[in-house]
């Protein structure tokens, strides 16, 4: 069968129990764990004051997520992909919990502020290619297009007010309750995994070693020139053009609008992306979605040009919203293209490798971007950084040509 956007609810998917749990617990624990980024981020700022220290934070998630996500996809081909899930949170929830009492004991220090995020990456490194995995199988087939944009419009919401509302309660009460906050935010997620029926899926007997199930996944994705050119794309695009790390400097000197300020800036982005997904139909470019995917991501390194030099907190929102519509489609073309043409048995394990280049792109940006902020200056930094990420959209589109040609389901 042939996937195609039907014309009938976007929200259909959640018609499907299974999928409807995942959605509602992810969006609750996603929103808490949005609200414990900015905290943190705030809080590492008002300890350093360096653009560096937040760079680092990104070099932070970034290196968990590159060493490990293969390994945790290829853990998602050989096991239940739930109880990787559930595994997963249970440990994420009690790593929340020790990061609450050093805050509340006053022992926090930056390093500790380190710790905990590469430890909570490495982590998310296991269980995301296991979500991503299991996401096929909670509905049918010709749904499957509304369920991924429904969970890409969901994650957008919790980027959206996770960092208003912590930054909005920052402003009232400081970061430790937000820390309390995204403790309890577990709680659902936990209890929605438990409550899911649907059988897994069966796995698969594998002849090879687990190195040798790893490489034979490496080897799919090298094949599928244009399952690996998306995958490059996003690196690219997301390493350059993604410079949230700067947030706090732009709230501070550039903006003075302080952590309200912060948080309206995280989510000006997860804005644009909810207004995309409510306003963009997939149907209007079902068949013409790679002339689309190189036009978004282009589209995202003019948006971070235009907001470099903003000096207003409501045009830096602006000029963030148009970036992330247009990173939201982008997002929505490219994670079809990658579940479509992987075969079940190795979903895992591309998901692993989708999670290195996607993860691993804005978080090593944000090194970068505190690197050339520190040489440069922060908004030639985020100018420089939006310029080369649609230099590097062009040079990709032409090197890999079969992505401006790709048409649903015809890869």
């Amino acid at each position: 069968m042939e996937y195609t956007f039907h014309s009938m609810s976007r929200f259909i998917a959640l018609r499907y129990r299974d999928f409807r749990l995942l959605w509602i617990g992810s969006f609750i624990s996603w929103t808490g764990s949005e609200m414990s980024t900015i905290a943190l981020t705030w809080m590492l700022y008002q300890m350093t004051g360096s653009a560096l220290a937040l760079g680092t934070l990104g070099l932070m998630r970034a290196i968990p997520m590159i060493v490990f996500s293969l390994i945790g996809g290829g853990i998602a081909d050989r096991f239940d992909r739930k109880g990787i899930i559930l595994s997963a949170q249970i440990i994420l929830s009690l790593l929340s919990s020790i990061l609450l009492v050093a805050a509340l004991s006053g022992a926090l220090r930056p390093w500790m502020i380190y710790l905990t995020v590469f430890i909570e990456y490495t982590v998310s490194a296991f269980g995301r290619p296991a979500r991503q995995s299991l996401l096929p199988h909670l509905v049918e087939k010709q749904h499957f297009g509304h369920a991924v944009q429904l969970s890409s419009t969901m994650w957008q919401s919790t980027v959206l007010l996770g960092p208003a509302l912590g930054g909005l309660l920052m402003s009232f009460v400081g970061p430790l309750p937000i820390l309390f906050i995204d403790l309890l935010s577990f709680i659902p997620f936990i209890i929605c995994i438990v409550m899911m029926r649907t059988p897994p899926p069966p796995v698969q007997v594998h002849d090879q070693s687990g190195i040798q199930s790893l490489i034979s996944g490496m080897r799919f994705v090298l094949g599928k020139r244009l399952i690996f050119g998306t995958m490059i794309l996003d690196f690219f695009v997301s390493f350059f053009a993604m410079a949230k790390s700067l947030f706090p400097l732009y709230a501070d000197q550039i903006l003075h609008v302080g952590a309200t300020g912060l948080g309206f800036l995280h989510s000006a982005t997860a804005a644009g992306a909810i207004l995309a997904g409510i306003v963009v139909n997939p149907a209007w470019y079902e068949h013409r979605q790679g002339k689309v995917l190189i036009w978004s991501v282009g589209c995202v390194g003019v948006a971070t040009m235009l907001f470099a030099y903003t000096s207003t907190l409501w045009v830096s929102c602006a000029t963030l919203a148009l970036l992330g519509a247009a990173d939201f489609v982008s997002m929505n073309i490219r994670m079809l293209v990658r579940q479509i043409n992987t075969p079940d048995h190795l979903m895992g394990r591309v998901s692993g490798i989708h999670v290195i280049f996607s993860g691993g792109g804005p978080t090593l940006g944000e090194m970068e971007a505190g690197l050339l902020a520190t040489l440069l200056g922060v908004q030639h930094s985020v100018f420089a950084g939006g310029l080369l990420a649609v230099l590097s959209a062009l040079v990709i589109a032409r090197l890999v040509p079969e992505i401006g040609r790709y048409r649903l389901g015809k890869a």
